[in-house]
């Protein structure tokens, strides 16, 4: 109704009335007398009694409009959409546009509802006000594509509707895009004609407006705003945590017994989960729950050590014990009890648990059981051929490495291996595509051993050329020369760990056997010949000044004169190479034959944990990242459907692209696990799981406010705080075009017109 006052302006109008009733009454009071002396009088009257009744209706409706004008003006008119074509109608149509904050903050509870409940409900007030002619847009602050794709706006004529899609909206698991919503509304004003305003929804937390990464952009935006004449309106629904806790991080932990990064079945793992309490008081008494998504039964979860109290502000994580007694994929799930946040008491862990560890072992000599080199570590790595301590050894010669059985291993081992082919290549650059291959494995996360021996003395050429090359290589150091001789056995070198803070911090659990107090256990194994590494002065003479963070880290050395590199680590992309200055057999040392041989299977074991490649990182990431899978070689070529394991993805989610061996799902997906089903010929040819969380930054409910607000916008706007408690009236509203000052000059108007006609008709003295 175009009525602020609607009920005053009914009363008015029954008021118009009046003067009716009173003209009526004023006729019947006074009865008609015959007298003799009257009847000139009346012969005249009637002569003129058509003209003195037009004169009555005249003021009579004037009267009525006099007071119809006033029941308008005090009732507040607001007019019509056809009134806007009027010069007095004022402006053109006008263009509204709502940005909503569904981000999962706005979940936190308010009363007996939460704050996107009572923005909504706004949003709907709003909407019933706007008025009929007004062109509304409505963006919500989760959706990232909205600069690609504004809305085109457009007169809301059913308000129902469009309140049962936001009211049933879920809140998003990302964190509120402010930056990508202003684009949007920027692209939409660009075009717009008349007056434009802008309706910000949100809680307006500290961490959105004020990360310095965004700050900027925020500013700039609202700037470029202003420049379109855009009016500005935030209203503020954020309010103060009073109990809420959030699971920052869902990982695989490091255990004694299970392997950095990878999971095996059968083999106990540890998942370490990260709570922080982000209440303004300690957490007490927090309980975490770590249960599978499915297949229950396959899995064994030990009950983690009580969690106790937690500062506020502060973190404190636990860790679980689990088996799973099946190869597969699989996806965990941490769980906090329900506070005023639920949205950040759930997070995923995907896993890709393996049969056993792929250990693809490089040895040129493998059928000469007598000269193998990998005959000593296959038998600490895999005794009995059986794949007893979760390790698989694969044997392959230097000729038969390539990419193929690079992707389905965990590591790789060369046991002095001489060299591979060298390619000469179109363009004439003569380059070994083995060890190319090798760096791109062990640069995306694989891990490599390097065990030297006599063959490697006659090749050092090919290794300073190709491994080591100039310090940018797989090789921590140059190869120099050999020293000492198998044959001369009763003259031998010792080893020993190295004590510097680097060499600690690198060996972990590596060597955690080679040392028993404070006597070095591998010391006790005798080396009757070594590679010499020619380590460089200053590592600014190689390439490997330009990634300091790569340099090589000495943990053992021999006991030489010069304390020769033993055993050496050199990080490598997102790998790890180890490199043995000595042979794995019992030519160059009595390692894997002598007394101490059990220190051997141990240490190779520790090795083989060391490097092996952890699951694909893509595997786990927050909501709304994309996930990129280098499909597996069985799997490559089938049919691919993505599946919720909780929320089902709808139809138009299904949206992925295939560039050679990787598939790549652009949409935005939920917190929750996933799972790629792959079929092929319609038959099932397996599943990969992966997992989405919220982000945990979320849960960081601390109010920005109107300071960080004025921080943000930088510029005049409105500011509007809405109530805490979700129950308060409508606070701001766009004000509709009045015209009770026109009506009121109307009013005067048709007063002054019926006292001039009724002085002029003779009514008035």
């Amino acid at each position: 109704m175009p009525f602020v006052h609607p009920l005053i302006f009914w009363l008015g109008l029954g008021a118009a009335s009046v003067p009716i009733i009173i003209h009526l009454l004023n006729r019947r009071r006074f009865r008609t007398r015959p007298w003799a002396a009257m009847q000139f009088l009346l012969d005249s009257l009637r002569k003129n009694r058509r003209r003195l009744k037009m004169e009555e209706l005249i003021l009579l409706a004037l009267r009525c409009l006099v007071i119809g004008m006033l029941a308008l003006a005090v009732g507040r008119f607001t007019g019509c959409s056809a009134m806007e074509k009027l010069p007095f109608g004022g402006t053109e149509s006008e263009t509204t546009v709502f940005i909503l904050d569904d981000s999962n903050s706005m979940g936190q509870s308010a009363g007996a509802g939460s704050l996107f409940a009572s923005a909504t409900a706004d949003l709907g007030e709003q909407l019933r006000a706007q008025p009929a002619s007004t062109k509304v847009a409505i963006l919500s602050t989760s959706d990232a594509r909205a600069p690609a794709n504004p809305p085109e706006p457009k007169v809301v004529t059913d308000v129902r509707s469009v309140m049962s899609h936001f009211g049933n909206r879920r809140l998003s698991d990302t964190r509120a895009e402010y930056v990508a919503a202003l684009k949007a509304a920027k692209a939409i004003f660009a075009d717009a004609p008349g007056p434009k305003r802008l309706y910000i929804q949100g809680d307006f937390r500290r961490r959105d407006l004020a990360d310095p990464d965004r700050a900027d952009e925020l500013r700039r935006l609202f700037a470029e705003l202003r420049k379109l004449e855009v009016k500005i309106v935030a209203a503020d629904y954020g309010i103060e945590a009073k109990n809420n806790i959030t699971i920052e991080q869902v990982a695989l932990g490091k255990g004694n017994s299970g392997y950095e990064g990878l999971v095996v079945a059968g083999v106990p793992f540890r998942v370490r989960v990260t709570v922080r309490n982000n209440s303004p008081i300690e957490a007490r008494d927090v309980e975490v729950k770590l249960l599978p998504e499915r297949n229950q039964e396959f899995f064994a979860i030990a009950a983690a050590e009580p969690m106790g109290s937690i500062a506020l502000g502060s973190s404190k994580s636990c860790e679980f014990s689990v088996t799973c007694n099946r190869p597969g994929a699989a996806v965990l799930k941490a769980e906090l009890p329900k506070d005023e946040l639920f949205g950040d008491n759930v997070a995923y862990l995907a896993l890709d648990v393996r049969r056993a560890v792929r250990a693809l072992v490089v040895d040129d000599r493998r059928a000469d059981r007598e000269a193998a080199e990998s005959y000593f570590l296959r038998a600490a790595l895999q005794p009995g051929g059986q794949e007893t301590y979760g390790c698989r050894v694969e044997l392959v010669t230097s000729r038969e490495l390539d990419d193929s059985a690079l992707d389905d291993c965990d590591l790789v081992v060369l046991l002095n291996v001489a060299n591979f082919p060298e390619t000469t290549g179109a363009d004439g650059r003569i380059y070994c595509r083995q060890v190319e291959d090798l760096e791109r494995y062990v640069r995306s996360g694989g891990g490599l051993a390097i065990f030297t021996g006599g063959r490697i003395e006659n090749e050092k050429t090919f290794y300073n050329r190709y491994l080591y090359a100039d310090g940018a290589g797989l090789c921590p150091y140059k190869i120099d020369r050999q020293e000492g001789s198998e044959k001369e056995r009763e003259k031998y070198f010792r080893m020993k760990l190295a004590d510097d803070p680097d060499a600690r911090s690198a060996r972990g659990d590596l060597m955690r056997f080679m040392r028993i107090g404070e006597t070095d256990v591998i010391g006790l194994v005798r080396v009757y010949a070594f590679t010499r590494a020619a380590v460089p002065e200053s590592p600014a003479t190689s390439a490997a000044r330009q990634r300091p963070e790569k340099l090589p880290i000495v943990l053992a050395r021999f006991s030489d004169p010069d304390g020769s590199p033993a055993i050496v680590y050199r990080p490598f992309g997102t790998g790890k190479v180890l490199m043995y200055y000595t042979a794995a057999d019992n030519r160059w040392t009595n390692w894997p034959i002598a007394m101490e041989s059990n220190l051997f299977v141990t240490a190779m074991n520790d090795m083989v944990r060391f490097l092996a490649k952890p699951q694909e990182a893509g595997l786990n990431g927050l909501a709304g990242e994309p996930f990129d899978l280098k499909v597996p070689r069985s799997l490559r070529g089938a049919d691919a459907r993505l599946e919720g394991l909780g929320e089902q993805v709808a139809e138009g989610g299904q949206h992925w692209e295939q560039i050679g061996e990787h598939l790549r799902y652009e949409s935005p997906l939920r917190a929750q696990g996933y799972a790629i089903s792959f079929k092929r010929l319609g038959r099932d040819a397996g599943a990969v799981f992966f997992a989405r969380s919220g982000d945990p930054g979320e849960g960081e409910l601390t109010p920005g406010g109107r300071a960080a607000l004025d921080a943000a916008i930088a510029g005049q706007y409105e500011y509007v705080r809405r109530q805490a408690d979700g129950q308060g009236q409508v606070l701001y509203g766009k004000p509709a075009k009045e015209y009770w000052t026109w009506a009121l000059l109307a009013m005067l108007v048709f007063l002054a017109m019926e006292t001039y006609l009724a002085q002029k008709f003779g009514h008035y003295t």
